[in-house]
This record gives C-alpha cells, sequence and structure tokens, in this order.
C-alpha cells in the first residue's frame, strides 16, 4: 500500500499487531475460544447440578442489567417520581407473566407508556 492509501485508512492497517484488524481477530478469536471451550470440556459429560442451577440465573441477571437502567435513568439520573417507564414496565411483566407473549408484552408496553407520557 502506497502513503497516501494508509492516511486515507486512517491507520487501520498500521501497528505492529495489524491495527484494527489485529484487534478484531484477536477479539473474535477470543471470544470463540472462549465458547467452545465449554463445549469441548463438556460434550461428552452431563453437567454439574450446582452448574446447571447456577446457569439457570445467568439469562434473567444479563436481561435485568440490559433492561433496568433503561427504566430507571432519566437524563442521566435514577429517577422514580415523575417516570412513565416505571409503570409502563410493571404493566407490561404482569402481561408477560400472565400470557406468556412476547407480543402482547411489547405492544402493551408500548400502548401504556404513550398513554402514561400523553397524560402527564
Amino acid at each position: 500500500m502506497s502513503g497516501m492509501d494508509t492516511e486515507l485508512l486512517g491507520g487501520l492497517w498500521g501497528g505492529p499487531w495489524g491495527g484494527l484488524w489485529g484487534v478484531i481477530l484477536a477479539s473474535g478469536l477470543l471470544t470463540f475460544a472462549a465458547r467452545f471451550s465449554m463445549i469441548g470440556i463438556f460434550h461428552d459429560r452431563e453437567l454439574p447440578e450446582l452448574i446447571k442451577r447456577l446457569l439457570a440465573y445467568v439469562a434473567p441477571a444479563a436481561l435485568s442489567a440490559i433492561i433496568l437502567p433503561d427504566i430507571l435513568l432519566v437524563e442521566g439520573d435514577i429517577t422514580f417520581t415523575g417516570n412513565a417507564q416505571i409503570p409502563a414496565f410493571i404493566l407490561a411483566a404482569v402481561v408477560a407473566y400472565f400470557s406468556r407473549n412476547v407480543m402482547a408484552t411489547i405492544t402493551t408496553g408500548m400502548i401504556a407508556l404513550w398513554v402514561i407520557e400523553s397524560l402527564f
């Protein structure tokens, strides 16, 4: 590559480890290794009961970590009063619990949020 090409790319190819592409490749390989290691280790045996019980909490914990900040934070501050997202979330959670229907939950939550925001 000529010097002009490197400047146009912002130095993406530069650096001793390949710059950005090296980081992308290393990240991909490490992610693959971490995920494949569990498959490789436990492919022919049953997971211990303790691990099974602990893994049951991973999805709810990850989902809570993603959703709760969006519900509780308003302009960077945790706000309980005047936050229309909290009652909309509670209503959507009740619908989710009883209906077990994703579309009904999303629709209820969005309609509740729009109605609450229009009232206040």
